[in-house]
């Protein structure tokens, strides 16, 4: 799909589900039941039903007169940038569709990581193994083995070099990040022609995750003026990924 017909598409996803994946940011980490409460940020009151309704979200202001606008906003932003990659770099509808779907997911999971350094396994096992499982529905629909074996290939070696890392340094790199990996590595497989570009770009996603954090930790030291700063690797890994997408 031509960057001109995905853009307007991909706006109008984000300004529609970012409201939804804020009640999926806020349940998730407390292991809540989903349901269609949207709560305040600041105070945790709940806010009006109208919250919900697509760009409303981003202008309704709490009783407390604390405003959400900005947790909507990088909600948006996020769902926005992944939907587009996808929209124009997958062509297969029945994988755009999988693509767009855990691009939600990923968004959501960027959002507890940066405020709770967390990434929640009720989450992302389901993911790891709902993508692992379509991409072989497809596989099987096309009788065409190749793309899923790639795309293990780019899960395996994505995934494994950090969990290596994670040995070596467990208070650099978390278990979390290690499994989100697997998901991330099957997206950049299985659009890679072969084994050798699934590799390649596996390593570029973590050349580019790990330079822009530790750019990231240090200007966020020097700002705060620590000697040193925890940030999530998770949101990194997602935007890491993202760029080789549609960069490949």
């Amino acid at each position: 799909m031509s960057g001109t017909i995905a853009l307007p598409i991909a706006v109008l996803l984000g300004i529609v589900l970012a409201p939804f994946a804020q009640i999926w940011v806020q349940r998730t980490p407390k292991r809540l039941g989903f349901s269609s409460e949207l709560k305040c940020s600041a105070c945790a009151a709940e806010l009006p039903s109208a919250a919900l309704i697509p760009g409303l979200g981003f202008i309704k202001s709490c009783v407390c007169g604390a405003s959400n606008t900005t947790n909507f906003a990088l909600l948006a932003s996020s769902i926005f940038l992944a939907s587009f990659v996808a929209l124009t770099s997958v062509e297969e509808p029945a994988a755009l569709l999988i693509y767009l779907v855990v691009g939600f997911f990923l968004s959501v999971l960027s959002a507890i990581d940066m405020d709770l350094h967390i990434l929640p396994n009720i989450i992302v096992w389901p993911m790891n193994w709902s993508v692992l499982a379509s991409f072989t529905v497809l596989s099987l629909i096309h009788a065409d083995w190749n793309g899923l074996f790639v795309a293990a290939i780019g899960a395996v070696v994505l995934s494994g070099i950090l969990f290596l890392s994670f040995l070596i340094y467990p208070k650099g790199m978390g278990l979390g990040d290690v499994k989100l990996a697997i998901t991330l590595g099957l997206l950049v497989g299985w659009l890679q022609p072969g084994v050798t570009e699934a590799i390649v770009y596996s390593l570029y996603v973590i050349l580019l995750a790990t330079s822009v954090a530790g750019f990231g930790g240090l200007l966020i030291s020097w700002i705060l003026r620590r000697e040193r700063t925890e940030i999530p690797f998770g949101p990194f890994l997602v935007a890491g990924t993202l760029v080789v997408i549609l960069a490949s």
